[in-house]
């Protein structure tokens, strides 16, 4: 269909393709051989995919064996977590936070983020991000030398 020398369309295969393009039998069978090529390499794939992953468990399994000859007993690493216990704070608890930021704020003008997240033994950074948003605190400075003051 394309003019293999120049690597483009001709004027009438374009009108043909045009013409193609409004025909909705056309569109449908197009629509079908999309479908089935999609599902033709989701199939490849996920083959390669079963078989890279058997090879993996077979080359783990076969380091274990060595390591376990060797006297070396690896652990599995624990999964990282986004808190210290992995529970959430109530909305009280988060209030009573956020009045202690500020309390710290008020005694303190130009704390930094790091000095008060010592003070309540917790990551400061969202709930002096919150204070600001509510327009309670105001930044001064950037990077770590951010200070902090009530606004």
């Amino acid at each position: 269909m394309f003019n293999t020398e120049s690597n483009s369309a001709t004027d009438q295969e374009m009108e043909r393709l045009l013409e193609l393009s409004t025909n909705p039998e056309f569109l449908s069978q197009l629509d079908s051989f999309k479908e089935k090529k999609a599902n033709q390499i989701k199939a490849e794939y996920k083959d390669k995919i079963t078989a890279l992953e058997n090879e993996i468990q077979n080359i783990r399994a076969e380091l274990n064996a060595k390591l376990s000859a060797l006297g070396v007993n690896i652990e599995k690493s624990p999964k990282r977590r986004s808190s210290k216990n992995n529970t959430r704070r109530t909305k009280e608890a988060t209030q009573e936070l956020l009045t202690r930021v500020k309390d710290l704020i008020r005694q303190h003008p130009g704390i930094t983020a790091g000095e008060i997240s010592a003070q309540i033994n917790e990551t400061a950074s969202p709930l002096l991000s919150r204070l600001k948003s509510e327009g309670h605190v105001r930044p001064t400075g950037k990077g770590r030398g951010t200070t902090w003051n009530l606004a």
